[in-house]
């Protein structure tokens, strides 16, 4: 499994939009995610309506976006609204994913694992869709790897629910099995510092489950690229930091390629 995404989350209306436009044209590879959260627009790591609205109308073709959905639309989308789905369709292609943020009960509320699972491939059918993994999102995985075209719900590797506590890369069975079949991001703790080294041990856990388990069990891993997932880490007391993620896309670029030195 290789890298073909890095996921900056986290601008908000103190970011030119032009100068994600100029990263986006010089790294294709950049998804910019957007926090949405009503009640919360223009905050910190949260854009206003107005800001979202010109970055949609004035980006070029070749900009992706993700909308990653928390607090009360992660609650609504558990209730079955999926508005804020049928609007990214709508302003695809600027639009390429959805990531639902399932981080409190309270966002699941009375729906069962399976109604949520049901959701998200609903979800899925009209734009490509991202939970993430978690204590409290695992049972709903679970009941997504049960399902017909539940394996094409994207996971999200996120153990600290959005905290940034390092993630820690070990043999993991769980991860192995869906890495096989799903697209699969990691998150968590990556840092300017550290970014080369996560995207070594991303390949390293890949190719070593490719090249040893699959030639054991016959089973040959998903040919679909994984991505990492950066928000703290961009930041500086803060505030989004066009500087450390500048720095972030150059490193990347060339792990891409298979350099990993600083």
């Amino acid at each position: 499994m290789y890298i073909d995404t890095v996921t900056i989350t986290g601008a908000d209306d103190s970011v030119d939009r032009n100068e994600l436009y100029d990263l986006s044209d010089r790294f294709p590879f950049v998804e910019w995610g957007i926090l949405y959260n009503p009640g919360k627009e223009g905050k910190p790591r949260y854009p206003s309506d107005e800001w979202v609205e010109k970055f949609d109308r004035y980006a070029p073709s070749f900009v992706s976006k993700a909308v990653h959905l928390c607090g009360k639309s992660a609650t609504d989308f558990c209730n079955g609204d999926l508005s804020v789905v049928r609007d990214a369709a709508y302003h695809s292609p600027c639009y390429g994913r959805v990531q639902v943020n399932i981080h409190e009960e309270a966002h699941i509320g009375d729906r069962s694992y399976s109604e949520i699972a049901d959701l998200l491939i609903r979800s899925n059918s009209v734009v490509p869709t991202i939970i993430q993994l978690n204590d409290l999102t695992r049972p709903i995985v679970k009941a997504l790897s049960k399902k017909e075209n539940g394996n094409y719900v994207q996971v999200l590797f996120d153990e600290s629910r959005g905290k940034g506590v390092p993630m820690i890369f070990r043999e993991d069975p769980e991860r192995h099995a869906l890495m096989k079949t799903t697209k699969c991001g990691f998150a968590s703790g990556i840092s300017p510092d550290n970014v080369q080294d996560v995207a070594r041990s991303i390949a390293g856990i890949s190719n070593l489950h490719y090249n040893v388990r699959s030639i054991l069990t016959g089973c040959i891993m998903s040919p679909s690229g994984a991505w990492i997932d950066m928000e703290t880490g961009v930041r500086t007391d803060n505030e989004f930091d066009l500087k450390k993620v500048d720095y972030v896309l150059m490193k990347m670029e060339r792990a891409m390629k298979g350099d990993y030195t600083s």
